[in-house]
């Protein structure tokens, strides 16, 4: 889930200058060598005829993520598959890594259905790591014996001692605890790079990210975070104090995002940031119950969400879990007055053809044209290392598809230049925000209004 990638080598600083992670050095490189790796292939590519030829062709194609694709087959992934589609299910002659207190049932892969049971016993025993703190957690509630989760739409039903399919909440008890009071990232970040084009131009954040995602995406840049628990057994953060990183924003004037991985998780983290004035940004898959989003919605000053689909059975393949109730969290959230921005990476065969794209700017439409909508561009890496990259024709395609929806503001950040990262006046189509990269060169607004012609254009620009 999360920004594209924490490093880039193009006059940003490097990945370990610009980090602090709790992480050994041998896990530093590979990250380094992940985020350098997508960073390379992601420049402007215009006039690239064989984008996928160009990018085999970068010196960095054969860095060690390619090992970590072939172990995945491997190892099994609890996942609620289609019916014949448990792709990580035990073959025979194949050894299958075990966590070693993960009952045997646990690896019987069956065939379900493609539908969607909340209230269920969870079967997604974790492994406590004695290096995760973990504390009371919000969004528990009784389920006969059992303790439910009602954070997420999975619904885990936990036994004492359970942890639950995201790795990072558990039953201890009578009690529910998370171990997301923590981070493995913070480093400041230009606002923009989350991405946030209608929020303070210009502005920074201080940018935390727990362990752990409710989704299994195929092609997660920032799997060796957000997969903690599945692909990943170690441990990485170290615990968050929200009164000092409130401060230190406030000092800064900066934002407090959370990111990278899946922010909802840290619920908890959210509301203490939020009770110590801090103005906190979420970058989530908006994987939320109603429940959850009525808590959370009061600590949220901004909100982007993925749409990675518009259909449940491709969503699910994708992610493991169905699209549905994103489409709810972000009504849900635009109803609750929280400032929203949707981006959608164009996946080949789940989120890239043109009826695709124009079901997912008439729904934003629908709900309030002037939602920005970001297009970004495909980066094949971990489980999808063999896909194509988005060509910047697709890209243009697809703006052009949004502002047909009746869409304000679409926005691409590297591959059609200048012109798609600026805010244009929607009446007059002036130019009234421009943009480098990750940043802001000018801003022409004037109290948030056209300079030409005193259309109001929405955002938070205080």
């Amino acid at each position: 889930m999360g920004d594209a990638g924490i490093g880039r080598p193009d006059g940003q600083p490097d990945v370990k200058d610009k980090i602090s992670v709790n992480l050994s050095q041998e896990e530093i490189t590979k990250l380094d060598a992940d985020m350098i790796f997508v960073a390379a292939y992601q420049d402007e590519t215009k006039n690239a005829e064989d984008p996928k030829a160009k990018f085999q062709a970068n010196p960095l194609w054969g860095h060690p993520q390619g090992q970590d694709r072939g172990r995945q087959r491997h190892h099994v992934v609890h996942r609620r598959e289609p019916p014949g589609r448990q792709r990580d299910a035990h073959r025979p002659g194949q050894p299958v890594r075990r966590d070693p207190v993960t009952p045997l049932s646990a690896f019987r892969v069956k065939p379900r259905d493609s539908g969607f049971t909340r209230n269920r016993p969870c079967h997604h025993r974790g492994v406590e790591r004695s290096e995760a703190t973990w504390s009371p957690a919000v969004l528990f509630e009784p389920s006969g014996s059992r303790l439910l989760c009602t954070l997420c739409p999975t619904g885990c039903s936990l036994a004492d001692g359970q942890v639950g399919a995201c790795k990072v909440r558990r039953r201890s008890g009578d009690t529910g605890e998370t171990a997301t009071r923590a981070t493995s990232v913070r480093h400041l970040d230009p606002v923009e790079r989350k991405p946030f084009y209608h929020v303070r131009p210009g502005a920074q954040t201080v940018t935390l990210a727990a362990p752990g995602c409710t989704f299994r995406c195929d092609y997660c840049v920032n799997h060796r975070i957000s997969q903690y628990g599945r692909d990943h057994d170690t441990w990485s953060a170290t615990p968050v104090d929200a009164s000092a990183i409130a401060r230190d924003a406030a000092t800064r004037d900066a934002f407090v995002a959370l990111s990278y991985s899946e922010p909802s998780l840290a619920a908890e983290l959210t509301l203490d940031l939020a009770a110590q004035g801090a103005r906190v940004l979420w970058k989530s898959n908006g994987f939320l119950t109603p429940q959850a989003a009525d808590l959370l919605a009061p600590a949220l000053t901004a909100v982007n969400i993925d749409i990675k689909g518009t259909d449940d059975t491709r969503h699910h393949r994708l992610t493991g879990a169905p699209v549905t109730p994103v489409l709810d969290t972000i009504r849900a959230l635009h109803a609750k007055n929280v400032w929203l921005e949707i981006s959608t990476p164009l996946i080949p065969g789940i989120c890239d053809s043109p009826r695709d794209l124009a079901t997912i700017a008439e729904f934003i439409a629908a709900i309030d044209p002037a939602i920005p909508w970001h297009l970004l561009r495909f980066t094949p890496t971990y489980r999808r290392a063999q896909d194509n990259p988005t060509t910047p024709t697709a890209l243009a395609e697809a703006r052009a598809i949004g502002h047909k929806a009746g869409l304000h503001h679409v926005y691409v950040e590297r591959a059609l230049g200048e012109e798609g990262r600026n805010t244009h006046c929607p009446t007059c189509r002036t130019p009234v925000i421009h943009r480098t990269i990750w940043g802001l060169a000018r801003n022409d607004l004037s109290d948030g209004t056209c300079p030409h012609c005193a259309t109001t254009i929405q955002g938070i620009w205080r």
